[in-house]
């Protein structure tokens, strides 16, 4: 369900590195992500994050009073995805690219959609902008599952290669979900990628919050997983670093862990 609302600011600060400013055209998010702690970080209602979709219809004209005030690195979508379904409708992302193109800004996209290749036309515009997909798994049928309302692994992956060569393109890894997670799967999206160029890799682990690991563990039963339990979870992402460092070697793509 879309529900319109008025949005009072546009840009907030980020405390994420390398970023200044955050914009958020939605307020929840329709890819519904089993694994998504977005609602415990905006102290949103889990219930209905990924069945209410706040739409901020008026967000392209707040940021074009703001950005007049403002400069730096500005990353659209941090807590939801700026091209979840809902984008294909109302195109407030489409209309605030236009107003940070004007403004001559450095940009920050991570989606699961294929949707951001419809605005390949204004991506490529930027002097400075990365671009970045998810990657949890490439298995289809398991991303069904935990990642229910996003575009197909291939999908997402299909439309970095499309990208303009002056986009910087990146892949997020994350989160590592273990018996999900595969440094094959990783080492085929980085090959798959290979003839387009890749600037670096960002590996991300899973944030457990409220019952998120509860969740998790009942619905990748349904597809013959299971989670190990929660306290070996530090010893794990120890040793899969180390693992993904040793089967990346080869490979001169920059590495960035998130943990």
């Amino acid at each position: 369900m879309y529900e319109e609302i008025r949005a009072r600011v546009a840009l907030v600060r980020s405390g994420l590195s390398g970023v200044d400013y955050a914009l958020n055209p939605y307020v929840g998010c329709e890819h519904d992500c089993v694994y998504c702690y977005g609602p415990y970080v905006t102290k949103r209602d889990r219930k209905n994050w990924g069945r209410i979709v706040r739409v901020k219809r008026n967000l392209p004209y707040i940021l074009s009073k703001e950005i007049k005030r403002v400069r730096g690195i500005i990353t659209i979508g941090t807590v939801t995805d700026a091209y979840q379904p809902a984008e294909r409708k109302y195109e407030i992302t489409r209309m605030c690219l236009r107003v940070l193109h004007r403004a001559n800004v450095g940009i920050r996209i991570l989606t699961k959609s294929s949707l951001i290749s419809r605005d390949i036309d204004m991506l490529e515009k930027f002097q400075d902008i990365h671009i970045g997909v998810t990657i949890t798994t490439l298995n289809p049928e398991v991303s069904k599952v935990i990642e229910p309302n996003s575009s197909l692994p291939a999908e997402r992956l299909k439309a970095l290669i499309d990208m303009p060569k002056n986009i910087v393109r990146y892949l997020f890894v994350g989160p590592i979900i273990p018996e999900v997670f595969s440094v094959d799967d990783v080492i085929e999206a980085v090959q798959r990628l290979g003839g387009s160029g890749l600037d670096y890799i960002i590996f991300d682990k899973l944030r457990v919050r409220g019952d998120i690991y509860e969740r998790l563990s009942l619905i990748l039963r349904d597809v013959g997983l299971s989670l190990p339990d929660i306290s070996g979870l530090n010893r794990y992402y120890r040793n899969i670093k180390a693992n993904i460092l040793k089967a990346l070697s080869d490979y001169n793509i920059p590495i960035f862990f998130e943990f």
